[in-house]
């Protein structure tokens, strides 16, 4: 069946879900006491079905990772650029003249301070970033819905 690289990520999600909670339940009931065998759930076909969709998840994976291949340098742009906005939001922008206490017993002193980007600048460089990561994200999830896998569930 041919399903959408979006369709296929929701499914891939889906299906870890799935499989996290056959791991659970089965470690839950791998080794019952005897007396309690008839109240276990049936451990083979869990097992079983273990296997099947972690088989078909890798799979899946291998898929998308194959159809994804374009989206790889959007989302290394997006990373460098959350990184890039995050030093300038911690960047020390101090400008202009300060008074500031000095010493232990607490002078005052004006201090001028000289940042190479102030605040405002710092805001606009920002704004503009998010707005990149924006376009980026649209341009992901444009080929997320207009790129197809051929996958049988």
């Amino acid at each position: 069946m041919k399903i959408s690289l979006a369709k296929a990520l929701k499914l891939k999600n889906e299906m870890a879900g799935n499989l996290n909670k056959l791991q659970n339940r089965l470690s839950r009931y791998n080794s019952v006491n005897v007396e309690q065998l008839e109240n276990t759930p049936d451990r083979v076909k869990l097992f079983n079905e273990i296997i099947y969709i972690s088989n078909k998840l890798a799979e899946l994976k291998g898929l998308i990772a194959q159809a994804s291949i374009s989206i790889y340098p959007h989302f290394h742009l997006i990373n460098e650029k959350k990184s890039f906005i995050t030093f300038l939001e911690n960047l020390n922008k101090k400008h202009g003249k300060h008074t500031e206490t000095r010493g232990i017993h607490g002078d005052s002193e004006v201090v001028t301070y000289n940042a190479h980007i102030t605040d405002n600048e710092a805001n606009e460089l920002i704004d503009e970033n998010q707005k990149e990561i924006s376009e980026l994200q649209d341009k992901i999830d444009e080929i997320n819905a207009t790129t197809f896998i051929e996958f049988e569930e």
